[in-house]
């Protein structure tokens, strides 16, 4: 048998008795929840309008950043049709005075290597180390030759 267990026959508890001392009352939030409407609602209210303006403030930066975008893409368009006036106005002058086409390459050339040199500067040293004096920029890797 359980040495823990009352080893005795079952004796029934005894009912309480009647106490002189006044009954204290249990709270009734403890055990049932009273419905908190008001306070509920106000807190919903009150997420519900923190919500509805921080979407107002974002769709106003939305909006301001949609501006400036329609904005940049119209400066956009407008500098691509000024520079195809301008791509157009040189193919045209270069059928009536050949001469600018060298200037031209020459310019191009010029654009090329310094880009190149930007590029790549610890190549550039290396072969500005490997030269004595000036450095002859047409010796350039063939990589640079792809350079556009």
């Amino acid at each position: 048998m359980d040495s823990g267990s009352n080893t005795g026959t079952n004796t029934p508890v005894p009912p309480p008795t009647a106490s002189t001392s006044k009954p204290t009352k249990v709270k009734e939030s403890a055990f049932i929840a009273k419905p908190t409407l008001v306070v509920r609602s106000t807190k919903y209210k009150e997420k519900f309008n923190a919500m509805k303006e921080k979407y107002e403030r974002v769709n106003g930066i939305h909006d301001a950043h949609q501006k400036e975008l329609d904005t940049a893409k119209e400066k956009l368009r407008l500098l691509q049709e000024e520079n195809n006036l301008l791509l157009d106005a040189i193919h045209h002058s270069l059928e009536y005075e050949p001469s600018i086409a060298n200037n031209l390459r020459v310019i191009y050339e010029e654009d090329r290597r310094e880009k190149w040199i930007r590029d790549h500067p610890e190549e550039y040293q290396r072969l500005q180390s490997q030269q004595s004096g000036d450095v002859d920029m047409d010796v350039m890797p063939a990589s640079a030759e792809q350079v556009s």
